[in-house]
This record gives C-alpha cells, structure tokens and sequence, in this order.
C-alpha cells in the first residue's frame, strides 16, 4: 500500500447530517433516513516528521500537541487523533502528522460534526490512494468512536457522512449498511431548527439509552429492538 509522502498535504471535505427518519434506530436493527448537510468539515494533514499529531482547529485559538500513540484525553482532538493512529495501523501515514481543520457544522447540535471530523481525517489520511471505500471508511470511523473514544454509537451518522451527498437522502438499512442514495425534490425545502441545547455522545446519556433499548430487545427475546411487536411486548413475562 502506498504510504503519503511526507511533502504531501492531503485534504478532505466531508458534510455533517440530519436524521429525517429513525431516531435510536441505528443500534436497533432498523432502517434510517439521513441527509447530508452544506455544512461540513474541511480538513488537511500532512507529515511533520516527528511523533508528535500536532492538531489546529479554526474553531479554536490553542494547538494540541499529543504523543502519536497517546490515548484518548476527553479532548475534542481525539476525535482527529482517532483517526490517525487507525491511519497509521492501515499504513497510510506514518508519524507524527499536522493536522489543521475548520468545521462549519455548529457543535453539540446532533448534526454529527464528531462522525464528519473522524470520516475527514480517514479520507485525508487516505487520499493519496487510488480508491478507498466509504463504506470501510464508515465502518472503521464507527470502531474508533466505539473503541477510542469510548462511545457505543451505531452506524448511520458514519456512513451519513462517508457515503451521503448533499441534496440527497441516504436509505440504509443498519443491518447489512445496504443503502440507496435519493435526491430530494428540487421543490422541497428543509429547514433545520437548533433548541439552543446541546448535545455529547460522549456524556453517558446515550450510552444509558442504548443500554434501556438492549434490555427491552432483551426482555422481548428479539436479537434487536425492531423486531419487536406489540403484542409480544403485551404478554405478561414469566
């Protein structure tokens, strides 16, 4: 495989996400429909020659600096250097990378700027190569936020992100992640509202939420929640 020089800058852009159908769906077996968003995260890296990620955000003044094998820090870097140590292992980059990144998608909103910042590092990191499938960029974004960064997410906001474009819905099924691309109507308008609270996956409360969903499949002896129906839910347990 052929690893980026270290003169070369790779950049990628990658749009955030609507869930227009399917909320909790994702980790229930079922099918969901996102949207991707014109906002989005621009991103670019390139060699540094040290082993050190050093990680530069528009959206804030500091640079971090963080050992390339480091763990996660509850920072919102990890989310990068997620991506570059995944990078490192698959041999696309090597060392220590500079990583600059400017995100238009407004943060704790639910639009997935954590999902589009992971997909942007991967598809950066892997720009080089003659072709890279989104959905492996997806599914390797999803085990990073499950592993590194130590949240239980499904896998719609990830392949939303990877494989959806703007103006489109993406159909996917969250079993096999089969999906179909469909174009909203040129007459439609969609206007995306923000309650002004925020939101993080990272915070426990999705977790808890996974975890309640896991017990009723559980409860209603169905591998996943959707699965279930009514009237086995309406049978009294022994």
């Amino acid at each position: 495989m052929t690893v980026s020089r270290p003169d070369t800058t790779n950049r990628a852009r990658v749009p955030g996400r609507v869930n227009l159908i399917g909320e909790w769906i994702d980790f229930n077996g079922g099918t969901v429909l996102p949207m991707a968003l014109a906002q989005s995260v621009e991103l670019e890296l390139g060699a540094n020659r040290l082993n050190v990620d050093r990680v530069r955000s528009a959206q804030f003044p500091d640079r971090n600096d963080f050992d390339i094998e480091a763990p996660a820090a509850g920072h919102w870097s990890d989310y990068v250097r997620g991506g570059l140590q995944f990078a490192r292992a698959q041999g696309w980059i090597t060392g220590g990378q500079d990583v600059t990144l400017a995100s238009s998608i407004p943060v704790g909103a639910g639009l997935s700027s954590s999902a589009a910042t992971i997909v942007a590092t991967l598809k950066a990191a892997s720009a080089h190569l003659p072709d890279t499938d989104p959905v492996f960029i997806a599914d390797a974004a999803k085990s990073i936020e499950n592993d590194f960064i130590g949240v239980p997410c499904g896998i719609m906001d990830q392949m939303a992100v990877a494989v959806g474009k703007t103006g489109n819905v993406l159909a996917l099924d969250t079993r096999d992640c089969s999906y179909q691309i469909i174009p909203v109507p040129e007459d439609w308008s969609i206007a995306v509202i923000h309650s002004g609270i925020g939101r993080a996956l990272a915070d426990g409360r999705y977790k808890i939420r996974r975890e309640e969903c896991l017990q009723a499949a559980a409860a209603l002896d169905v591998e996943y929640l959707c699965d279930g129906d009514l009237e086995s839910a309406a049978e009294p347990r022994r």
